[in-house]
């Protein structure tokens, strides 16, 4: 099940980089559209999203003769590296934790990092107003 979903996640994610809707050189960039296309696929879990989201950025990256590194690359090599340490070593998640269990609005939440809406987190409903944050 998992191959079709690394699948279904390269086509979507080649096109968006096909059509220059995802810039390549932005590891970050790159891996908030692809989780959020990932998360589309299908439920998951937040660690398989990780999982399929990877394979599939390493099969785009290796271009049309699947080797990493050559002219046809879609992503360059570098890119891919440093989208695999993010993602590794779970810097991502722990990320996404901190902002998902910040008491905000789903609204600013969801605008300033869209690929949040995936992720659980605390909200304070709408009418009520977010708490002020002391300076440190």
């Amino acid at each position: 099940m998992m191959n079709v979903q690394v699948q279904k996640a390269v086509v979507f994610i080649e096109e968006a980089i096909l059509q220059k809707k995802l810039d390549v050189s932005s590891p970050m960039g790159i891996i908030s559209a692809a989780l959020g296309i990932v998360q589309n696929i299908g439920a998951m879990t937040l660690e398989e999203q990780k999982q399929i989201t990877l394979k599939a950025i390493e099969r785009i990256a290796a271009g049309a003769d699947g080797i990493s590194g050559t002219d046809d690359d879609l992503i360059p090599v570098a890119v891919v590296q440093k989208i695999s340490a993010l993602l590794n070593a779970d810097v991502v998640g722990s990320i996404l934790d901190f902002i998902g269990n910040l008491p905000v609005p789903k609204e600013i939440a969801v605008g300033c990092a869209p690929c949040l809406s995936m992720f659980r987190s605390k909200v304070v409903p709408k009418t009520e107003p977010a708490p002020q944050s002391t300076p440190l």
